[in-house]
């Protein structure tokens, strides 16, 4: 972000070593080529990644820099059967929902096998969603009808970690699938 502030305030005609300074909220510095203290310049800049989009607002009045900083809000992202083997970025502060679909009545079933580090998630939980012939509560299941398994994580930290699940036959040891996910999550 300090870059971004440094770039938007050189493009407005601050010196670098005023620019260096805005890393802090408000930074009293005097530097040796600051502006003069009747000058005032404004600049913006944007920084912008795939899930989270800082807006940056800087002036400066004398020999001081006032940053505000505005981030975009936590999302949640999904991740389907589609997205096996990728990496999926994320930030701080947004949710990850694994959601894998297999088939009722079958006996086959998806199991978490390898959990994200719960340093970088908390785990928040799991359900599973099998559609029934009926809407009356504990109506049995469709027999065939796609079980939807999901599994929900909050990213807590920055760091990369992964997930791991299989999909079991009826009394086996081994999966006939296995799903995995590089996570990434930077603040």
């Amino acid at each position: 972000m300090a870059v971004a502030v440094a770039a938007a305030l050189g493009v407005a005609g601050c010196s670098s070593s005023t620019a260096k300074t805005a890393h802090s909220a408000t930074s009293k510095a005097a530097p040796t080529t600051a502006p003069t203290a009747t000058s005032t310049t404004a600049a913006a800049a944007t920084s912008s990644t795939s899930s989270t989009s800082t807006t940056v607002h800087a002036t400066t009045t004398s020999n001081t820099v006032h940053v505000t900083t505005t981030t975009a809000p936590p999302r949640t992202v999904t991740a389907g059967s589609s997205d096996n083997g990728r990496t999926i970025d994320l930030h701080v502060g947004d949710t990850l929902e694994v959601v894998l679909s297999g088939c009722g009545g079958c006996g086959y079933q998806w199991e978490m096998t390898g959990q994200p580090s719960p340093v970088v998630f908390r785990y928040e939980g799991e359900s599973t969603t099998t559609p029934t012939s009926s809407t009356a509560p504990g109506a049995a299941p469709i027999v065939g009808s796609p079980v939807t398994y999901t599994w929900t994580f909050k990213a807590l930290s920055a760091h990369s970690t992964g997930f791991v699940a299989g999909y079991y036959p009826p009394s086996q040891k081994q999966p006939t699938q296995t799903y995995t996910l590089h996570l990434v999550v930077s603040s």
